[in-house]
């Protein structure tokens, strides 16, 4: 092999080189490029089904509130009409002890 021929070969090797060096950085940016846009893509996925889920969540939730807000009103109603209904069969006989209270009179004393 003559030096010129050397010096070609050692030309077209490095050329080689610096093509299969551009084409190995092109890889790794295509490789980095690809993966930022699927770790993304999961990312949002990830995020649209938590925010799925705490709609879900939050809906149920309420629903439950709702029914117990409810239930606590009914009862509370039903116990309302018990002391209306108690109040109005014995409000003659309350407002007597209220009055014997007040004017200091023994409450089971009848006034004559």
């Amino acid at each position: 092999m003559t030096p010129i021929e050397i010096l070609h070969e050692i030309v077209t090797t490095e050329h080689n080189a610096r093509q299969l060096y551009e084409s190995a950085v092109k890889n790794r940016n295509y490789f980095k490029e690809y993966m930022n846009e699927k770790t993304a893509a999961i990312r949002h996925e990830r995020f649209e089904e938590a925010y799925r889920r705490t709609e879900e969540f939050d809906r149920s939730e309420t629903g439950a509130a709702d029914e117990e807000i409810r239930q606590i009103d009914d009862q509370f109603n039903v116990n309302l009409k018990k002391y209306k209904d108690y109040f109005e069969a014995n409000k003659e006989k309350t407002a007597k002890k209220m009055f014997d209270m007040i004017t200091a009179q023994d409450p089971g004393e009848e006034n004559v």
